[in-house]
């Protein structure tokens, strides 16, 4: 299946801090913003229908990986 569309490319880790953003990676449940905000962490894939999204990466162990794995 070829995708009819995407989103811009989301920016890197370097292209945040060039603009002056903060880079700071977790992967257990946390809060941001404040507090104001959850952000769940890591979600594991845990049923074989979970294969990821076409075209899309996640950083896994210090590198970028297809999330289609």
């Amino acid at each position: 299946m070829r995708p009819m569309m995407r989103l811009p490319a989301d920016p890197t880790f370097d292209e945040i801090r060039e603009a002056g953003g903060k880079v700071d990676l977790h992967s257990e449940p946390h809060t941001v913003s404040d507090d104001h905000v959850w952000v769940s962490g890591e979600i594991e894939r845990t049923t074989e229908h979970e294969t990821g999204l076409i075209g899309s990466i996640q950083y896994i162990d210090g590198k970028w990986k297809p999330d289609e794995v």
